[in-house]
């Protein structure tokens, strides 16, 4: 049964599924993921007959990827419209209208679980990853990318989440030091990557903005330049994103 936050959650996305995917799922955006996340998250694991889940997965960024890699995957969310455009474009995949925290799958099924959405689940990460820790096999791979309490940017999105109809009330940065510290005896932590400026901000985000998806192919070139060449000098304050890579002992 869904919180009073993920109804909101599920009926905001049914709402605003085609534009958000516009965004996400445009291949520069999908160009962006490959270039300055993916690479890192996954290229140190043969995938080949994993059998992952896509955990909130709109219209499939994670999926596309993982299956490219040889891998079954499976889709969750609980957006209805979401899971449709899911289902179109990848049909050969299994789609679920369910919630993160009460997926309805068995212990131990996947050997990996990839999600870039903890901040959508605010007040309940905890319980979204105590499920995500149910659900994976024992030595299986948490895969995340999330915005991160700590980080200069996080003061300007707390003020934004507040005054941005793009955003539910419930959603805010994931405090990373204490989810470490709670689950320190469960996963060991493989990866921790902190990332993200102008090229992050104009593409990826570009529905935030409000950037129309048809211009990222007049400017990415220049900012995908700068977001590496600055890459180098950031620190975890300066960067707006965490990538995470979390072994189930």
């Amino acid at each position: 049964m869904l919180s009073e936050n993920e109804k909101n959650q599920s009926l905001y996305y049914d709402k605003v599924a085609k534009v958000y995917d516009e965004h996400h799922s445009h291949p520069i955006s999908i160009m962006y993921r490959k270039e300055f996340a993916y690479k890192y998250l996954f290229d140190s694991i043969n995938m080949n007959q994993y059998y992952c889940l896509d955990a909130m997965c709109g219209g499939g960024e994670w999926s596309e990827y993982m299956l490219g890699r040889g891998a079954k995957v499976v889709g969750l969310d609980v957006s209805d419209e979401c899971c449709k455009i899911y289902k179109q474009r990848f049909s050969d995949c299994e789609v679920h209208n369910r919630s993160i925290i009460d997926s309805g799958f068995p212990d131990n099924t996947f050997d990996l679980v990839a999600t870039d959405s903890l901040h959508h689940v605010q007040p309940n990460v905890e319980n979204a990853i105590d499920e995500i820790y149910r659900i994976l096999k024992p030595g299986g791979y948490f895969i995340f990318w999330e915005p991160y309490e700590g980080s200069i940017f996080d003061i300007f999105r707390k003020i934004w989440y507040r005054k941005d109809v793009y955003f539910e009330k419930n959603e805010k940065s994931i405090d990373l030091k204490n989810l470490k510290e709670k689950n320190k005896n469960r996963f060991s932590f493989e990866l921790e990557k902190y990332g993200g400026n102008i090229a992050y901000l104009t593409i990826v985000t570009s529905m935030i903005l409000r950037i129309p998806p048809s211009l990222k192919k007049y400017y990415y070139r220049p900012v995908f330049f700068i977001e590496k060449l600055f890459s180098s000098i950031q620190t975890k304050r300066t960067s707006v994103y965490v990538l995470g890579r979390w072994k189930k002992n």
